[in-house]
C-alpha cells in the first residue's frame, strides 16, 4: 500500500472523533408526564396530551402518560371526557406549562351538589331527571327515586 493511499483510508477515521465533539451528539433531557388523582370513585374518566389518551379507572391515586416532553417544551394536560357513571367532574391542576423538571400535575375530582328549589304556593310541579336520580315534586312534598 503506499503512503498516499494509506493516508486517504485513515484519515477519516482520524477526524471522526473530532466531529462528534462538535455538538451534534448533546442529549437533551426529556420528562414523563404524570400525576396523581383524588376523589375519582367512577368510571369514564379520561386525559390526553397532544394526541395522547390516557383512561383513568376509578379509585386511581395516580397517572401516568406513554408520551415524554423536551427540557423546555410546552404541555397541556386536559380532561377529554368527565366521569359518566354519576354526577362527578374532575379538575385539573398544574396541567399547563414548560417542562423545566419533572411536571407536578393533579387532578381533583368530586361528585356534583345538585340543589332543588320550588316557590311554595306556586302551583307548579316540577320534575329534575338526570343521574344518578330523579326527584318529582307532588303537591304532597319531595319524592326521590335512585
Amino acid at each position: 500500500m503506499k503512503p498516499s493511499s494509506a493516508i486517504r483510508h485513515f484519515a477519516p477515521l482520524c477526524l471522526l472523533p473530532l466531529l462528534q465533539s462538535c455538538g451534534g451528539g448533546a442529549d437533551i433531557a426529556t420528562f414523563v408526564i404524570s400525576g396523581t388523582v383524588s376523589g375519582l370513585t367512577t368510571g369514564g374518566l379520561s386525559l390526553s396530551i397532544g394526541q395522547e389518551v390516557i383512561t383513568v379507572n376509578p379509585g386511581a391515586s395516580t397517572f401516568e402518560f406513554q408520551g415524554r416532553v423536551s427540557q423546555g417544551g410546552a404541555f397541556t394536560v386536559s380532561v377529554r371526557t368527565q366521569p359518566t357513571e354519576r354526577d362527578e367532574t374532575c379538575v385539573i391542576t398544574g396541567g399547563t406549562g414548560v417542562a423545566n423538571g419533572p411536571p407536578i400535575v393533579s387532578v381533583s375530582c368530586h361528585a356534583t351538589q345538585w340543589t332543588v328549589t320550588t316557590v311554595a304556593g306556586s302551583g307548579q310541579l316540577g320534575a329534575l331527571d338526570g343521574p344518578p336520580a330523579a326527584a318529582t315534586f307532588t303537591d304532597r312534598g319531595l319524592k326521590e327515586s335512585r
